[in-house]
């Protein structure tokens, strides 16, 4: 009876597993570092030529936080791209050891020439790697990531940490100097800082708040999203990172979706979601063409809004919807609103479309029906 159990136990836990299971390289370099590389199932096709990359000091608690981010959202409508994942495993050296201490504070100099020199060059060479780099941290990494920010300021565009209690006068004032520098000679740096920290984390507070000031002080050359809220703990920041602070990094990525169509004129209207989508294309090598998904919502909304020039100008410049995928309902809701605006010949291709896949539907007979009185 117990082995019958144990059989049943495993039968429902396998049924529970991801279809395809993550494939981490772990790869050895000095410093007793280990680092374990995860890139999305290189067997698949993806819509991604190449990847960002996110590369995590503490990797190895935080590799699978990361992978299951970017698998969750990446169904149906995408709302996170597909991302290379670099840990930067410790544990050789020790979670609280002092010579982990050591790379992330006085001696940052060793980790940075190991991750610019080796690491980098190697995910670069072996991976489908974009040039866009996240680089993130909990606790001493944070500080950790002002001087790589300081002292290599072209190998990461983002960085997120959280819970620092090393944010030291002195690193605050090299990334001050260094924004300072830019903003002198006009240079344009980009940089981006997702923060995280709990209310009760006094220590930290102050570098943080410096951090975000220094936003006000040079936007042109660095955003700050800082989040200090008493939801948040010393031990469940980093697990902000790898939800709210991934969505805001990559906040251009997922495809648009309306609610009304309020909101598509305040976006700026069939304009200004086409360069949304070329930008997006640019950004993360993925196709610049407008998905299906946002054309529908901004088509459905014209039509309850009885909008026929919005309508047209979405099918002229975004391409027609495709009506293959319409079932009854969206297929009778699109031509009915066609045949009242005497659209005759693109409300015939829907309802042929739909009726050669539903030939039994009462509402789309009547309405072929009157398409032929109308002609």
């Amino acid at each position: 009876m117990k082995r019958f159990l144990l059989l049943f136990v495993l039968l429902i836990t396998s049924s529970l597993l991801p279809a395809a299971a993550a494939q981490i390289d772990t790869i050895s370099f000095d410093l007793d570092i280990q680092v374990q590389i995860y890139q999305p199932d290189p067997t698949l096709e993806h819509d991604q030529e190449k990847f960002p990359t996110l590369y995590i000091i503490d990797g190895q608690h935080f590799i699978h936080s990361a992978i299951g981010y970017q698998r969750s959202l990446n169904w149906r409508n995408s709302s996170s791209p597909e991302f290379i994942v670099v840990a930067i495993d410790t544990h050789r050296i020790g979670d609280s050891s002092a010579r982990r201490r050591e790379l992330l504070n006085q001696d940052s100099v060793e980790l940075i020439d190991l991750i610019e020199k080796d690491i980098v060059p190697y995910v670069d060479e072996h991976y489908p790697a974009s040039n866009m780099r996240l680089f993130a941290g909990w606790e001493h990494a944070g500080g950790f990531a002002l001087d790589l920010l300081t002292t290599r300021p072209d190998l990461f565009d983002s960085f997120l940490f959280a819970s620092s209690p090393n944010l030291s006068a002195e690193r605050l004032k090299n990334v001050e100097q260094l924004f300072a520098s830019a903003e002198a000679s006009k240079d344009t740096l980009n940089k981006r800082l997702y923060l995280a920290l709990g209310s009760q984390e006094n220590y930290a507070i102050e570098g943080f708040d410096k951090l975000k000031e220094l936003s006000h002080d040079y936007p042109s050359q660095l955003e700050v999203h800082y989040k200090l809220s008493s939801d948040l703990s010393h031990f469940t920041t980093p697990i902000d990172l790898f939800t709210s602070g991934l969505a805001w990094v990559f906040a251009d990525y997922p495809a648009l979706i309306f609610y009304d169509i309020n909101e598509i004129h305040a976006f700026g209207g069939v304009p200004a979601v086409k360069d949304y989508f070329a930008k997006r294309g640019q950004r993360y090598h993925v196709s610049s063409t407008v998905s299906e998904n946002t054309k529908f919502t901004m088509a459905r909304h014209a039509v309850d809004a009885n909008d026929l020039e919005l309508f047209l100008a979405i099918e002229r410049d975004l391409e027609k919807l495709d009506q293959q995928e319409f079932p009854p309902y969206w297929g009778h809701f699109f031509a009915n609103f066609l045949l009242k605006h005497d659209q005759l010949q693109r409300a015939e291709e829907i309802i042929r479309s739909v009726l050669s896949r539903h030939p039994e539907i009462p509402q789309l007979i009547e309405l072929n029906k009157c398409l032929h009185q109308q002609k």
